[in-house]
């Protein structure tokens, strides 16, 4: 993966929901396997039921995090209010798994895409370029990110 946007755009003055971010994704995110390699805070959405500790211990009792159909991955975005950091990323299905622990430039490397929520403050997008475009597109607080600058992870390692 070459590119990762940054997008920062505010929607009634508060930044983008995961709901947001991942419809703005193309049908072609569908036929991935996503993971939430890390969680930050979340905070559910009061009517969802979610459990959020038992979201954060299923992520973090595997070095490879929690596997997700993209259709899974949307309905736990749904059932939040709000993600302040977390690391969500597309492999091929026949993909080997990702280990949590492994540095940025790895996983970006392993990655067909990545969503990372950033402190609340933005959202990091690494992808194929044409569906780049399209968020360029849809979005109007995109910047080109210098990956070697900001971690995937706002409290993780640091890119390598």
């Amino acid at each position: 993966m070459k590119r990762v946007l940054r997008i920062a755009d505010l929607k009634d003055h508060v930044f983008l929901t995961m709901p947001e971010i991942l419809a703005a994704l193309p049908p072609e995110a569908s036929s991935l396997q996503w993971c939430v390699l890390d969680l930050g805070d979340v905070t559910a959405d009061d009517a969802s039921g979610l459990n959020v500790l038992e979201m954060e211990d299923r992520v973090f009792s595997s070095p490879t995090g929690l596997y997700l159909s993209f259709d899974e991955l949307s309905d736990f975005a749904r059932s939040t209010r709000q993600v302040i950091d977390g690391l969500f990323v597309a492999t091929r299905p026949s993909a080997p798994p990702i280990q949590r622990d492994e540095a940025d430039a790895s996983i970006l490397d392993q990655s067909v895409a990545v969503v990372a929520a950033w402190d609340s403050s933005f959202w990091l997008v690494g992808a194929p370029d044409s569906w780049l475009r399209h968020l360029e597109q849809v979005f109007n607080d995109v910047h080109e990110e210098d990956i070697t600058a900001t971690p995937l992870r706002a409290w993780g390692p640091s890119p390598s």
